[in-house]
């Protein structure tokens, strides 16, 4: 999970939760404030944004990360796919541990501006699927 100390490696982990994923789960859903930030470790979500079709993601990254940083909405519905393992961890305890830990805090911060800055630089615009073929797939 990125270039982060050992020791705030460690307390990161114990703050959230790994779960593997055994039936299709919404994590975010458009429109709506989240109650957990999400870090993909391994499998696929699927995106979908209102008027738009449906993108595969697959790779490591953050969900709800945008939706964090604002502490609004979430500007996507992202849906996890069977066999996908994630950290979840609760919004408002994670937002205690980071207000005790000013290290912990900066660390966590900078993990979710590399994660952004490389989904930036791999993003593109979301395509519309066309005659029924199925959703392309993007790296998170």
């Amino acid at each position: 999970m990125g270039n982060i100390e050992p020791g705030l490696f460690r307390q990161l982990n114990q703050a959230g939760e790994t779960i593997e994923i055994e039936a299709s789960t919404i994590l975010t859903q458009e429109g709506v404030a989240p109650d957990s930030l999400w870090f993909l470790i391994e499998g696929e979500l699927r995106l979908e944004r209102r008027g738009q079709a449906a993108v595969g993601l697959n790779g490591s990254g953050f969900v709800g990360e945008l939706a964090w940083l604002n502490r609004g909405i979430s500007s996507a519905s992202v849906i996890a796919q069977p066999g996908a393992r994630l950290i979840r961890w609760n919004v408002p305890e994670l937002r205690r541990k980071l207000r005790r830990n000013h290290r912990l805090e900066l660390a966590f911060e900078a993990l979710i501006a590399h994660y952004m800055a490389r989904k930036l630089a791999r993003s593109g615009p979301i395509q519309a699927v066309r005659d029924g073929a199925a959703p392309r797939s993007q790296q998170l």
